[in-house]
């Protein structure tokens, strides 16, 4: 129902609109229906059939969310609290020389992971060919003690990029480009990108590598490794 009083209804597409026959205690609205446009702002409706007439025995106000609104992509990128794990210690400066670099493929990206009993860390920096560093941070491996290693830091660094360079894309609009990304250790960068879309579940830390690999397949980038 909108606010201005018809009652409206929505099939396959279109709107269509129920002419008002009379309006007292119970509103009363006709069986046939015009189409109509498209509604500005609504009111759910209650109502039921009575022979040729729809009666509405209530209304209540439709309540839309208030959009969130990202100024930057530092809020965008912060507003995820999913991924707060990855964004310890987060610089991020000249976004436009990363824009630049990622849609011309000039785009680096740095994973180096370390393993201290019992805990994983990794640092991460996301770069371009004259820039050392445009966006970098640090993270803590996710898992308990007895699974950490170096191996599974080193894969944590390199889903901080991915997962950072993906915003970024989501945030700019970025349709296509190209970036190189690099760790400290091969048998993880290998795990990450050259196991393909089949993996199994015997692999070491298979979480993050299988979180890798939907990241991988949902950048609208080429990764070169």
């Amino acid at each position: 129902m909108s606010t201005e009083g018809g009652l409206l209804e929505f099939e396959q597409g279109q709107w269509f609109e129920h002419p008002l026959i009379r309006r007292n205690r119970l509103p009363t609205f006709a069986r046939n229906r015009t189409p109509c446009p498209p509604p500005t702002k609504l009111q759910r409706a209650s109502v039921y059939f009575h022979k040729t007439h729809i009666i509405c025995t209530g209304t209540e106000l439709v309540m839309e969310p208030n959009p969130v609104i990202s100024l930057s992509f530092l809020d965008f990128l912060m507003s995820d609290k999913e991924i707060s794990w990855c964004l310890h210690n987060l610089h991020i400066h000249d976004e436009q020389a990363l824009l630049e670099a990622l849609q011309e493929g000039t785009a680096m990206a740095i994973s180096d992971g370390s393993y201290k009993d019992p805990f994983g860390t990794a640092t991460w920096t996301i770069g371009d060919i004259d820039t050392i560093s445009i966006i970098s941070g640090r993270a803590v491996c996710p898992g308990s003690p007895d699974n950490n290693n170096a191996y599974r830091s080193k894969l944590s660094g390199l889903y901080c990029i991915l997962i950072v360079v993906n915003k970024f894309c989501e945030f700019y609009k970025i349709a296509e480009g190209a970036i190189e990304i690099g760790c400290d250790g091969l048998s993880a960068l290998e795990s990450a990108f050259a196991k393909g879309d089949m993996l199994f579940k015997d692999i070491p830390s298979y979480d993050l590598v299988a979180a890798i690999l939907r990241l991988r397949c949902e950048s609208p980038l080429t990764w070169i490794h």
